[in-house]
């Protein structure tokens, strides 16, 4: 999720994973998959580095979950099983 200012300075939460198109002329307007649609005073600029941060962020506590993950979690297949 992500946060954006409307026009009339009122923030508003996306979520970063709907976003379809981000266009910019002049106005930048954020359309998603669901077919809604925003005009935010953010630049085209500042949306996709939000986004790609809020990625980022996903992707980092996806692998510090993974790494805290002990062994048990995986289980291995019996020694006598054919490799």
């Amino acid at each position: 999720m992500i946060e954006v200012t409307r026009l009339d300075g009122h923030a508003i939460t996306i979520n970063a994973e709907l976003i379809e198109v981000i266009d910019a002329n002049p106005d930048t307007f954020i359309r998603l998959l669901n077919g809604n649609s925003y005009v935010v005073q953010e630049s085209r600029l500042e949306v996709m580095k939000r986004v790609i941060a809020y990625k980022q962020r996903c992707y980092r506590a996806c692998s510090q979950r993974d790494s805290d993950k002990d062994d048990t979690d995986h289980p291995q297949p019996p020694e006598d099983w054919p490799a």
